[in-house]
């Protein structure tokens, strides 16, 4: 699968709430890359979110778990990741 994330570093309640939030904000595609952009904690923003192709077992467990149960252009729901 091909799959592109935002990250939000941190464990506590202001992250969780920053993601929450964000994720309400987030309907469509073209929303997800704008926001990506702007708001990923991880380097990846510079790419939209972009973590390329990958085959199951190559990324984290969490992130395959969700990666390869959406179908295309669907947008998970955040969870969480070491």
């Amino acid at each position: 699968v091909r799959a592109s994330h935002i990250l939000v570093k941190g464990v506590g309640p202001e992250s969780r709430d920053k993601i929450l939030k964000m994720r309400s904000q987030i309907n469509t595609p073209e929303q997800f890359i704008q926001r990506s952009h702007s708001c990923s904690d991880c380097p990846s923003n510079a790419k939209c979110g972009d973590l390329g192709f990958f085959k199951k077992g190559q990324l984290l467990k969490e992130i395959d778990d969700v990666a390869f149960s959406l179908q295309i252009n669907d947008i998970s729901q955040p969870f969480k990741t070491q």
